[in-house]
């Protein structure tokens, strides 16, 4: 395996394919194998830039506010931390309907927590005007 020494991608081709410079110096990197085997992370940071790997983007794909970086479901713009405000500032939850509290009935892969909404279609029906039936 290569790493570029101009842009830090990993290849195998004899040129890099990532960059764009018809220039690239490229040296040889033993063991990259052993550590891909291993599970081993081929991105490090310092300082918010790539040493090597992929670079690491910030992006809110679902348009929420909340990057990727952040956001516990960036493909749902209705997940993220502090959407249900009235259950908790800080944890990762959904509140489709926009009364501040999360949604109680979640899928079981969804990454967010589950909160105390039990419609979370109506916003009208919530614990804060005391017709959840529990």
């Amino acid at each position: 395996m290569n790493v570029c020494s101009s842009c830090q991608s990993h290849f195998f081709e004899e040129h890099c394919p990532h960059c764009s410079s018809t220039e690239v110096n490229v040296k040889k990197v033993g063991n990259i194998a052993l550590g891909l085997l291993l599970g081993v992370g081929l991105v490090a940071c310092q300082g918010g830039q790539a040493l090597y790997g992929a670079p690491i983007t910030e992006e809110d794909i679902d348009g929420d506010g909340y990057t990727n970086l952040v956001d516990c479901d960036d493909q749902d713009p209705y997940t993220y931390p502090g959407a249900a405000f009235e259950d908790s500032e800080t944890e990762c939850m959904t509140d489709f309907d926009g009364d501040g509290y999360g949604d109680a009935n979640l899928d079981e892969d969804s990454w967010a927590e589950p909160g105390t909404d039990c419609d979370d279609n109506d916003p009208t029906v919530n614990p804060g005007n005391e017709n959840c039936e529990e």
